[in-house]
């Protein structure tokens, strides 16, 4: 059962409404143009993104990267429709609901994945959650349906194992009060994103577990941009995720250089960055890049976001227009000529093997 206890709809942690602001003038040269929307408090989400910019490979690839600073998704859609914006790399839900509905929108990329835990109150701190057994009876604080990339894959496997229809799960849509009710003990347990994780330990809250343990490399943040302009630009969009490509091969093996830079570029401590993208986890499983914590990759991984958007039709969160196809707003083309370009430029390059590697395994459905 849900029961709502707050009316704020919050895609991720961001405003759903917004103003666009100061975009800097037209830099001078002849580079090709791709205007990207950045929510600048957020940006360690898109962090292969910005570190490409800091490093200067977009530059180097030939391209001419401009952030455009928004204050959320709302307006990022409009603006891309409007012609003012040519990518906003953050969200996946929001996308697939404008997709269902056989919007004017294209998935080319991939952003981050992971991000979120299961973290419990102090009654409930003895409790074995990664067992989904155990949730039987429990409240469990989590955000709308309908913008969490996790809920919908909790669900399935809840019903799975014959639990969904004792679990009470108590909709929250502020992550900030989802932590209060945690404290209070309201909720037994709720989802938290990595930065909330980090506030809810020094409390003295538990992490029950990476919700990315039970689910490697859960899509996240996603690279939408328009069928007009994807035709337009496609060449400079091949361009741009090679840069991506190059940044994340530093973040695999000069994973300091990446740290600092994002940390400069975002003006807060490197640790928080190192906390949020670089923390080691045991053991990496198929399809994924690097042995870390929420990592982030442009990979745009079919597969995953297949399973999402088929749980949310299943929910009924999305109801799909006839005719709608998701194959029909994606494509993988534009990853794969980067890398492409990037194995012959490097044959012998073990990461970019990896990377095609990985890209072979996340798209094999498409």
């Amino acid at each position: 059962m849900f029961k709502r206890v707050a009316n704020v709809c919050s895609v991720l942690f961001f405003l759903a409404v917004g103003i666009l602001t100061g975009a800097p003038a037209e830099a001078a040269g002849s580079l090709p143009k791709i205007r990207v929307g950045l929510i600048q408090e957020g940006a360690v989400r898109p962090a292969l993104v910005v570190v490409a910019q800091s490093l200067g490979y977009y530059e180097e690839e030939g391209v001419d990267v401009e952030f455009v600073y928004i204050d959320g998704p709302g307006t990022a859609w409009t603006s891309i429709e409007a012609g003012n914006l040519d990518v906003f790399p953050y969200t996946v839900c929001n996308p697939l609901s404008l997709i269902s509905q056989n919007g004017d929108f294209v998935i080319f990329g991939g952003t981050a994945t992971e991000g979120s835990s299961i973290v419990v109150s102090d009654k409930t701190d003895d409790v074995d959650f990664s067992d989904y057994r155990n949730w039987t009876g429990k409240k469990i604080g989590v955000e709308v349906i309908a913008e969490s990339e996790t809920l919908p894959l909790i669900r399935e496997d809840l019903k799975a194992v014959g639990v969904l229809s004792q679990v009470e799960f108590v909709i929250i849509d502020d992550a900030q009060t989802r932590l209060e009710a945690l404290r209070k003990g309201a909720v037994d347990a709720a989802t938290l994103t990595e930065e909330r994780v980090a506030i809810a330990k020094e409390l003295g809250l538990k992490e029950a577990f990476p919700i990315g343990e039970k689910y490697p490399g859960y899509v996240c943040c996603r690279q939408t941009t328009s069928f007009k302009f994807l035709k337009e630009k496609r060449e400079s969009y091949v361009k741009y995720l090679k840069a991506q490509i190059r940044a994340y091969r530093d973040y695999k093996i000069n994973t300091d250089v990446v740290v600092r830079s994002l940390a400069e570029f975002l003006k807060v401590e490197p640790e928080f960055v190192r906390n949020y993208i670089a923390t080691p986890k045991d053991k990496a499983a198929g399809g994924e890049f690097v042995n870390f914590r929420n990592q982030v990759n442009p990979d745009p991984a079919f597969n995953k976001v297949e399973r999402l958007y088929k749980a949310l039709l299943a929910e009924k969160v999305l109801v799909e227009e006839e005719g709608v196809k998701l194959k029909d707003h994606f494509d993988i083309s534009i990853f794969k000529e980067a890398l492409d370009d990037l194995l012959k430029e490097y044959p012998d390059d073990e990461i970019y093997k990896e990377v095609a590697a990985n890209y072979a395994l996340n798209n094999s459905d498409f």
